[in-house]
C-alpha cells in the first residue's frame, strides 16, 4: 500500500524554486515549462525486470532491460526539454544481470543512447558504496558501485563552476590523506608520485 500522498500536478505558471513534486512523473513533467530548470539530479529505479504483467507498467519492472532503456529514453526527452540552455543532468543508474547472470551494462546502454539523442556527456562519475549489500547470487558478485553521468544540452554554453571543483577535490584529497595517513598531493596541479 502506497502510504505518500499524491499532489496535484503544479501549473507551469505557479512552479517556484525548490520545489518537490510529487505525483505521476509523466503527467508532472507537462507543467513545467520548456527551458525552466537549471539541474537535474535523479537517480531512476534499477531494472528487476518482473513475471508479472501488472507491474510492468512501473519503470524497472519491464520484462526486458530493452523496454527500461525505452522507458528511460522516454524520460531523457521530458528532461532535455525542460533543461535550461546552460543547465545540467546528473543521471545516476545501477546495473543488473541477465537471467544468464551477465552484467547488463545498463548505464552504458542509456548513456550511448542520449548521447545519440543530442546529450553531451560531460562526465561520468563513479559512486563507490563502502559497504554493499551481499549479493543474493551465489555465482555473482553484486556491483558495488553505480554510474552518475553529467549531461549538458550545450557543447559549449553550460554552467561549471571550475574554482569551486578545483577547491573541493583538494578538500575530498586531504579528507582521504587524513583517514588513510597518505600523503596525497592537496593541489590538484600536482602529480600523484
Amino acid at each position: 500500500m502506497n502510504q505518500c500522498k499524491t499532489v496535484e500536478p503544479i501549473a507551469a505558471a505557479a512552479l517556484e524554486s525548490d520545489k518537490i513534486l510529487h505525483g505521476d512523473v509523466m503527467e508532472l513533467y507537462q507543467t513545467i515549462p520548456n527551458d525552466s530548470i537549471p539541474l537535474i539530479v535523479t537517480r531512476p529505479p534499477i531494472w528487476e525486470g518482473s513475471g508479472s504483467a501488472e507491474l510492468r507498467t512501473v519503470l524497472g519492472r519491464e520484462s526486458h532491460p530493452v523496454e527500461y532503456i525505452q522507458k528511460l529514453i522516454l524520460h531523457s526527452l521530458e528532461w532535455k526539454r525542460i533543461l535550461t540552455k546552460t543547465g545540467s543532468l546528473y543521471l545516476c543508474l545501477g546495473d543488473a544481470y541477465s537471467e544468464r547472470h551477465s552484467l547488463l551494462l545498463l548505464p552504458a546502454a542509456m548513456a550511448i543512447r542520449m548521447s545519440e539523442l543530442g546529450w553531451i556527456l560531460r562526465n561520468e562519475i563513479c559512486w563507490s558504496h563502502r559497504d554493499p549489500l551481499p549479493c543474493p547470487s551465489p555465482i555473482n558478485r553484486l556491483p558495488c558501485h553505480e554510474s552518475i553521468f553529467v549531461f549538458t544540452k550545450s557543447p559549449r554554453n553550460y554552467y561549471f563552476d571550475h574554482e569551486l571543483a578545483k577547491k573541493l577535490g583538494c578538500e575530498f584529497r586531504r579528507k582521504v590523506a587524513r583517514r588513510s595517513g597518505n600523503k596525497l598531493p592537496l593541489n590538484p596541479e600536482q602529480s600523484f608520485q
